[in-house]
């Protein structure tokens, strides 16, 4: 029996070497597609993709400006200065230039989300929301003996006053006329956010007040009722991350679709945005195909400044 030549040899350890790393690839693409943990790194993976897609570090611009509705805070005691400064040095977060700009300018620039700017921003605009005189807010759900209550007017303490109610429906700031209240007020009944249950319209928490504050700055510069929700979602994307990738997550793989394909209006409905819709809607749904992510730490900002 003639020995093995060498290029017998290496033509046979070459195939062993093909065959044992196709071997261990396959057996990788099992573990990701066949066990629980790897399918959960799988959905984890596509959850982070999502976000990084939806939530670009750089941001995203509104056509939407203050045109000096932070001055007027300002000048109102709506927002106190003093008071806001000693936050953010407690905190160790620099406002962003442009931001503090607006409370000194009639500022003309536009808005721009982004994570470093989203925080500020929900705070001015939460002031805004709460205190901007308007027809509509004479029917709101606030109005009553439980007006300091709520976590949008109690909560506000970044005023001169110790509690926001004080300020609430009280400021000439934005004018709208009625056709653009109208617009503010369908889309405020119609805008929602996952930390509650309730309407932009019934602005129980800052979120709430914020978005209302966002859209009358938009309508009194002439933005359509669609353009507010388009702007109304980009603002809720910043402010609730986490929430918004399931949201296009759930899109994704159960509906085959992009967020971005979806109307800003449905996406901002009650049953997805809501508290309740999202658990129903997205949540429950994800997890039962076993495709909702893991918990991660959550970066949004609370019901509280």
């Amino acid at each position: 029996m003639r020995g093995i030549s060498k290029r017998d040899f290496l033509i046979g350890a070459s195939g062993l070497g093909v065959g044992a790393f196709a071997s261990y690839y396959s057996s990788r693409y099992w573990l990701f597609n066949h066990t629980q943990a790897g399918k959960q790194h799988v959905v984890q993976m596509k959850h982070e993709e999502l976000e990084r897609r939806l939530l670009p570090i750089e941001g995203k611009t509104l056509p939407i400006a203050f045109n000096g509705a932070s001055k007027t805070l300002v000048e109102e005691g709506v927002i106190d200065l003093e008071k806001w400064n000693t936050l953010y040095s407690k905190r160790k977060q620099a406002v962003p230039e442009w931001i503090g700009q607006t409370f000194v300018t009639d500022s003309r620039e536009p808005i721009h989300v982004d994570p470093v700017s989203a925080p500020f921003l929900l705070n001015i605009l939460w002031a805004l929301g709460i205190s901007n005189k308007t027809q509509f807010n004479q029917r709101s759900p606030l109005q009553g003996k439980r007006l300091a209550r709520f976590a949008s007017t109690g909560g506000w303490n970044l005023g001169k006053e110790k509690n926001g109610a004080a300020y609430f429906n009280k400021v000439v700031n934005i004018e709208l006329n009625e056709g653009q209240e109208k617009v503010v007020h369908q889309a405020a009944k119609s805008i929602y956010r996952p930390c509650c249950n309730n309407s932009t319209f019934f602005q129980d928490c800052n979120h709430g007040s914020a978005m209302l504050g966002l859209l009358q700055l938009g309508a009194a510069q002439g933005k359509s009722e669609e353009e507010l929700y388009a702007a109304g979602l980009i603002a809720n994307l910043y402010w609730f991350p986490s929430h918004y990738s399931k949201i296009a997550l759930y899109f994704q793989e159960i509906e085959d679709k992009s967020l971005m394909e979806i109307p800003a209006r449905d996406v901002l409905s009650r049953k997805f945005s809501s508290g309740s819709g999202f658990k129903g809607n997205v949540v429950r749904k994800l997890a039962a195909k076993d495709l909702l992510p893991g918990s991660r730490r959550q970066r949004s900002q609370g019901c509280s400044v």
